[in-house]
């Protein structure tokens, strides 16, 4: 079992975008992965594969390509990858913030899961806006007269 497992958080897309947007923050990949287990499962392929913080973006870009060509995920970045299809690249936009994600921090990556992000229910969301909730009407009481 991973040592990643205990690493893993809860939040909204909200706060993921906030990482990729902020240029403050050392954040330029989102990998979006498909199954709660693959979080730890990528956190120890990137622990193994980039001991240090002084690693090139050919290669983080490299690994991110090979990681998103396996079908394992999709990817948000700060700048397009090269060689990866449109449809495996989600602009940062077009996800609600309001959504629920699990999330490993591990700069320069946030791996996610979104649940619903793979079997078309996120889809079928509107981008950034929560769903609205309707007010139930206020009964006006009748006057007995």
């Amino acid at each position: 079992m991973s040592q990643h497992l205990d690493l893993i958080d809860a939040t909204d897309f909200r706060t993921v975008k906030h990482y990729l947007h902020h240029p403050d923050t050392s954040i330029d990949y989102v990998l979006h992965l498909k199954s709660r287990e693959m979080l730890s499962l990528v956190a120890e392929q990137i622990n193994t594969a980039f001991p240090t913080q002084d690693v090139p973006h050919e290669q983080l870009d490299r690994f991110v390509h090979d990681l998103v060509a396996r079908g394992d995920g999709l990817v948000t970045t700060r700048q397009p990858i090269p060689g990866l299809a449109p449809e495996q690249q989600i602009q940062p936009q077009h996800l609600p913030g309001f959504v629920n994600c699990l999330v490993i921090y591990w700069p320069p990556f946030y791996l996610t899961h979104t649940p619903g992000m793979f079997d078309g229910m996120l889809s079928r969301l509107q981008p950034d806006v929560a769903p609205k909730i309707v007010p139930t009407p206020k009964r006006v009481p009748r006057l007995k007269i």
